[in-house]
């Protein structure tokens, strides 16, 4: 059996008593042209959609069966209804996905589990799309961010996972931003070892050049697959901001499995494309409502959504302290206000046009 370990978290204090803080802001919200990550990760949900517009039934099939047959269901990752935000926009579309280094074939965490797991979750990204499928916004949640944890005080967001699973970590975060779940998909960092392998490698843009653990990666272009791969998706300690570079590098790893799916012409490919779902779905676990026709009918209603309108952030942050014997990220209680008014304003102005966005079929 796999065992975790994580020497940074220690036990959540007492009583709390900030030390310091550099009041770092966390990076701007900005709006990226071109094939940026989700424009690419668009490209992808929108190839499945039209291959069923063509009729490619026996290619979906295949795929669905084999994404069906693998990936892990979670059948209540959600509170009990009473307990969850009101829905605010509307057919909007909110997906949390959720990386951490402790699931997998054979490993110890139960992802599903309501009380304690033992891991912790190294990656939080929340997937907004609007209700007329024309904006589509990724944010990143901080791992070490001082929240509120329901039923355990405050406490780092990544936490949450530890405690209580999937269901923890979604009610951690539905009231952190206020925003409604509708889906969630846990995937551990074990997987992209398959991921590359079954690509043949991917080309990331390497920003900041590190060294850890025997691998190097200079600055530019490098190729990564199995140990390589895995490594520069989990490095935080060669930088001097930590996680914020190691969500940068994240993003760029998903922009380089993206860009060798549309290159490779993987999604022309039955043989291809099923080889890829087989090499994911072991690693991945959804709610029962994120099944394969799911996926295929969000990738159409969002066949035309604007490259200059997929925008990626990071939750307002107010710095860094030391509570306790703990390294922290506060967050930006201003700034989160106006991130939950901004998203619901942009709800307000497009859900007059959602249901003529909603595709009634390909």
């Amino acid at each position: 059996m796999r065992t975790t370990t994580h020497d940074d978290d220690l036990p959540v204090p007492s009583a709390p008593e900030v030390l310091d803080r550099d009041r770092r802001r966390a990076r701007p919200r900005r709006r990226r042209p071109g094939l940026r990550l989700l424009a690419l990760l668009v490209a992808v949900l929108v190839a499945l959609g039209t291959a069923v517009a063509a009729g490619a039934a026996l290619w979906v099939e295949n795929v669905a069966r084999a994404w069906d047959s693998r990936v892990e269901v979670l059948e209540q990752p959600f509170r009990p209804e009473a307990e969850r935000p009101a829905e605010t926009e509307p057919g909007a579309v909110d997906v949390l996905l959720i990386g951490s280094d402790s699931r997998g074939p054979g490993g110890e965490l139960d992802v599903e589990a309501a009380g304690a797991t033992g891991a912790r979750s190294d990656t939080l990204v929340l997937v907004h799309v609007s209700p007329d499928r024309r904006d589509v916004e990724v944010t990143s949640l901080m791992r070490d961010l001082w929240v509120p944890i329901p039923g355990h005080g405050e406490a780092k967001l990544n936490a949450a996972l530890s405690w209580g699973g999937v269901p923890l970590t979604v009610a951690t975060v539905e009231d952190l931003l206020g925003v409604r779940i509708d889906h969630v998909a846990a995937i551990d960092f074990e997987g992209f070892r398959a991921v590359t392998d079954v690509l043949g490698g991917v080309d990331v843009d390497v920003e900041t050049p590190f060294e850890l653990d025997g691998h190097v990666y200079p600055a530019g272009t490098a190729h990564l697959r199995g140990d390589d791969a895995l490594t520069f998706v989990r490095a935080r300690y060669p930088f001097a901001d930590g996680d914020y570079t190691r969500v940068r590098n994240q993003q760029a790893f998903l922009v380089g499995v993206a860009r060798q799916l549309v290159s490779h012409e993987t999604l022309r490919d039955p043989a291809r494309l099923t080889a890829f779902v087989e090499a994911v779905a072991p690693w991945v676990s959804v709610d029962s409502g994120l099944d394969l026709p799911t996926l295929v009918e969000l990738g159409w209603s969002l066949r035309s959504v604007p490259l200059d309108h997929v925008v990626t952030g990071t939750v307002p942050t107010a710095g860094t302290a030391t509570i306790g014997d703990q390294s922290v990220v506060l967050p930006d209680r201003a700034g989160l206000d106006a991130w939950r008014q901004h998203l619901v304003a942009d709800g307000a102005e497009g859900a007059g046009a959602a249901d003529a966005a909603a595709p009634t079929g390909p």
